[in-house]
């Protein structure tokens, strides 16, 4: 089965009817173009349906806030992009991580996460990995003169 909105909308009509679910006030989803084909499969499949379906889609505050924040980060995609490669770099080899744990030492610098991946669906994640990226600023600087790996031309 593809991702088409009334294919989607047919297997959630399925899974209603196989749980006995009767009546459905909302549906909370994104905004895709799929899951409003999705609704529309659904306003004229399911029976007593409140207010005629009219509030039927309600969207997904998260999924909002995410594209919102995501909005927010576009001035300062260069500089993300920088730490998710370098996160990326360190991350990929445990040598690379010793190493870095080594600087972290050497700095007498501890941090309560390491270094963490981020991901596009959560705003949060980047949050974080800019965050601890600020918390090791010293330490990135250190790898990079130890290591002589430089992404990007870091700034710190």
């Amino acid at each position: 089965m593809g991702h088409r909105g009334e294919d989607i909308g047919r297997t959630l009509l399925t899974c209603l009817e196989e749980w006995g679910i009767n009546n459905v006030m909302t549906i909370t989803i994104d905004n895709s173009i799929s899951n409003n084909k999705e609704i529309k499969f659904l306003m004229k499949k399911l029976p007593n349906l409140y207010d005629r379906g009219k509030q039927l889609h309600v969207r997904c505050m998260t999924h909002i806030l995410n594209l919102i924040v995501n909005d927010g980060f576009d001035e300062h995609q260069s500089s993300i992009k920088c730490m998710q490669k370098a996160v990326r770099y360190i991350r990929n080899s445990t040598h690379w991580i010793q190493r870095f744990k080594e600087c972290m030492k050497e700095l007498n610098v501890e941090s309560k996460k390491f270094l963490c991946n981020d991901s596009s669906t959560q705003w949060n994640s980047t949050y974080e990995l800019l965050k601890n990226a600020e918390e090791l600023a010293k330490v990135f600087g250190k790898f990079e003169v130890k290591v002589r790996y430089r992404p990007l031309n870091m700034r710190y």
